[in-house]
């Protein structure tokens, strides 16, 4: 084989390899895309933004949890996502929801918050997503939270809840609207199966 061919076949190779690689690499989900624009995690600089922590005392559903707040029990609908009619989404949902179970208790989006009376809020919900320790100068672990995660974007965008549009006077519900097209777009959770409504 002379050294053009030899190179010329390189070439094809490497195009072949690139393209190859392109495609590989680029097979990151709607999803997680729109996942990983920012929205779904608060950075602790915007943590300003959020109050608590607050204890979590059960789960009600796939989007209503109950806290405690000064020792009283407060009902809390999740903000932007509310059930489906399939019993297998709402499993999902709710076992995404049981990540707030954590020891850390759940925080609360004050710009997204409306208390109905003492016991019953609406709200959006974030739990810690990352933690650092390091040890202090008394040898004791001091803990900084560096993320906080927000379960029911989640759900929205992997189709297991389904949009509230009867709730629509807060700051993020656009960014919730937008998470439940990428579901139906993509067909997914209940999407899957059910025509787009």
């Amino acid at each position: 084989m002379d050294h053009w061919a030899m190179l010329h076949q390189g070439a094809v190779v490497c195009c072949v390899c690139s393209l190859f690689a392109g495609c590989v690499g680029s097979s990151e989900s709607p999803e997680d895309r729109f996942l990983s624009r920012g929205h779904y995690v608060l950075q602790s600089k915007d943590a300003a933004a959020l109050e608590g922590p607050y204890t979590i005392k059960r789960i009600l559903g796939p989007n209503r949890i109950v806290i405690e707040s000064g020792g009283q029990d407060v009902r809390v609908t999740i903000r932007g996502c509310r059930p489906t009619d399939d019993e297998k989404m709402n499993l999902r949902a709710r076992k995404s929801i049981g990540t707030l179970l954590g020891p850390d208790g759940v925080y609360i989006r004050t710009d997204c918050k409306q208390v109905i009376d003492k016991s019953a809020w609406k709200a959006v919900v974030y739990r810690t997503a990352n933690k650092t320790a390091i040890v202090g100068e008394n040898l004791e672990l001091e803990k900084t939270v560096l993320t906080y995660a927000m379960p029911q974007l989640l759900n929205l965008a992997y189709g297991y809840s389904l949009l509230d549009t009867s709730d629509t006077d807060y700051p993020l519900y656009g960014v919730f609207k937008e998470a439940e097209q990428v579901a139906r777009r993509n067909g997914n959770g209940y999407w899957a199966t059910h025509s787009d409504k």
